[in-house]
């Protein structure tokens, strides 16, 4: 089973990655060729979000069905580097990028003009994926 989940939360991890490049690009292009928002921009940033939920559920399975993880006590998690990482640092950082992720699409949903919406695409979505690197590299 965990290893299914972990080819899974690796699959999603691409297609995440894919997807905000994609969404991060758009922006960018747009806001520089002057393109209004289309349905195209909003499906591909609701896409992008949906990732990161799917991706949020198997990293949470992944967690609990780690055996690593179930062998460590909960007074001796703060003092072990790796596990400190996986059951603290990464799932709070991860919470703040769906969080930052969450917020740039409804402010991006409800705003008439184009161009601001990619500004805050643009904005949210990069905050979100530097978080997420961060995490993966720290």
């Amino acid at each position: 089973m965990r290893n299914i989940v972990l080819i899974l939360h690796t699959i999603i991890s691409i297609i995440y990655f894919l997807l905000a490049i994609t969404v991060i690009a758009r922006s960018a292009y747009a806001l520089i060729k002057k393109i209004d928002f289309k349905i195209y921009d909003k499906f591909i940033a609701f896409a992008h979000l949906i990732s990161l939920y799917v991706q949020l559920f198997a990293g949470i399975v992944l967690y609990f069905f780690s055996q690593k993880q179930s062998n460590i006590q909960i007074d001796k998690v703060i003092e072990q580097t790796d596990s400190r990482f996986w059951s603290v640092e990464h799932f709070l950082l991860m919470i703040f990028a769906i969080a930052i992720a969450q917020l740039g699409y409804i402010n991006t949903i409800h705003i008439e003009k184009s161009d601001i919406k990619f500004k805050k695409s643009l904005k949210y979505y990069s905050l979100s994926l530097m978080l997420i690197l961060y995490s993966l590299f720290s």
